[in-house]
């Protein structure tokens, strides 16, 4: 009996030395150090509209684009109203419909695609400061977002409909780094990733990156660094103003690491043609958005727990000192539209309107 327990103990221990340990590009599932507490909500007792997009600025006060109401305004860290920005019209610091806005460390910026311009304000006082024309943009381009952040400078997204080979009307984006005090349109050397839908095109001289439209991109800018993947890729790209080079940053997430057998490779995923792709991301929960602040990378994903998927909040290190971790579970009604430290802004559905919530993550007790 001695020696079957022996045997026992021996193959348990050749077992152990053999695992594989988890790579770089994995991330313990199912371990949360923080839970989301409630701080307050934006204009309590009073529901947006529709917001489209909201931002926390230093201090905890929040900047919000309701789509009907006309404008950007600005809330305290107690959720109360201070002021609104975008005076509707065709004049000098005047908006007839506003497209997008961002903001950086100083200022607060307003696009107009309609009328192809930047309105500029103060982000301390809202002040105004100036308005900067698009209009020598070639009109077969329109601009559609801007991106901005802390210590980084503005970006321009434009995008144009592009023919393809099947006939059909794809929207190719062109990104290009706006000098805020010439009014002028840099040109960065970018070369985007290839992929099954990365079309070059040179043809009117001013594109600097070609990034396609049917695969949702999301750009962010923190730094001297513009951040831009897709919600069905598996990895982040950046691209170093400094340097006028694009660098890929190897932070692979997954969309099902239920088994280590089921986990596909970013290589792997590249050589599917796009039925086995659609058929993948149909069945794999997708990237819903990430945030960049202070050196990290902020993902909201899905983490496989009890053989079922959970919203989280993952976080990866832009230095790649640390492992990626699994902040937080994020409940399945709140749509995350920011993430600046420890502070989540999120959205709640709640007939007729939305609730805007500010959260903060609260250490777990386990």
């Amino acid at each position: 009996m001695k020696y079957i327990t022996l045997i026992y103990i021996l193959c348990f221990l050749c077992i152990s030395c053999t695992e594989k340990k988890p790579s770089n590009n994995t991330f313990e599932t199912g371990v949360t150090n923080y839970t989301l507490k409630l701080d307050y909500q934006v204009r309590e007792n009073e529901l947006f509209s529709n917001v489209t997009k909201a931002k926390i600025l230093p201090n905890n006060r929040v900047l919000v684009h309701d789509f009907f109401e006309f404008g950007v305004s600005m809330f305290d860290a107690d959720g109360q109203f201070i002021q609104r920005v975008g005076n509707r019209g065709r004049g000098p610091q005047e908006l007839t419909r506003l497209t997008d806005f961002a903001s950086n460390d100083n200022y607060l910026f307003l696009l107009d695609a309609d009328m192809r311009k930047i309105v500029i304000h103060n982000l301390n006082d809202l002040s105004f400061v100036k308005d900067i024309s698009l209009e020598k943009v070639d009109k077969s381009i329109r601009p559609e977002k801007l991106i901005s952040g802390k210590g980084a400078g503005l970006y321009v997204v434009f995008y144009t409909p592009f023919r393809g080979g099947t006939g059909n009307i794809e929207r190719i984006k062109h990104v290009f780094k706006l000098n805020t005090d010439t009014g002028k349109l840099l040109k960065l050397d970018i070369n985007a990733p290839e992929d099954d839908y990365y079309i070059e095109d040179k043809g009117n001289g001013i594109t600097v990156a070609d990034l396609p439209f049917m695969r949702r991109s999301l750009f962010r800018a923190y730094k001297n660094r513009l951040f831009f993947t897709w919600t069905d890729s598996m990895t982040f790209h950046s691209y170093i103003s400094t340097s006028e080079t694009i660098d890929t940053l190897d932070f692979y997430f997954y969309k099902r690491p239920v088994l280590e057998e089921d986990i596909i490779s970013h290589e792997y995923y590249e050589y599917l043609n796009s039925k086995q792709r659609k058929e993948i991301e149909e069945t794999w929960p997708a990237m819903e958005n990430f945030f960049v602040d202070e050196n990290t990378i902020h993902v909201i994903t899905n983490i496989p727990t009890d053989n079922n998927y959970t919203k989280a909040l993952v976080s990866y290190s832009i230095q790649k000192e640390t492992e990626p971790q699994v902040l937080a579970k994020i409940p399945e009604n709140i749509t995350v539209i920011d993430v600046k430290g420890d502070t989540i802004c999120g959205i709640i559905k709640e007939d007729p309107g939305y609730k805007l919530c500010i959260y903060s993550l609260e250490q777990s007790e386990n």
